[in-house]
């Protein structure tokens, strides 16, 4: 059986990865990823800008 995902050539569809961490999103986006949600667990982390 093969339990890869089919290929989608307009973007990842559904799945995207959660990251929490600005570089790795940053890197994501530079290699094309076109969907990336950034999960910000400590609302008051001092690397964070209003």
């Amino acid at each position: 059986m093969d339990y890869s995902f089919p290929t989608m050539p307009e973007g990842i569809g559904p799945l995207y990865p959660v990251v929490d961490d600005i570089d790795l999103l940053k890197r994501l986006l530079e290699l094309g990823v076109l969907t990336v949600q950034l999960r910000v667990k400590d609302p008051e982390h001092p690397m964070l800008n209003t």
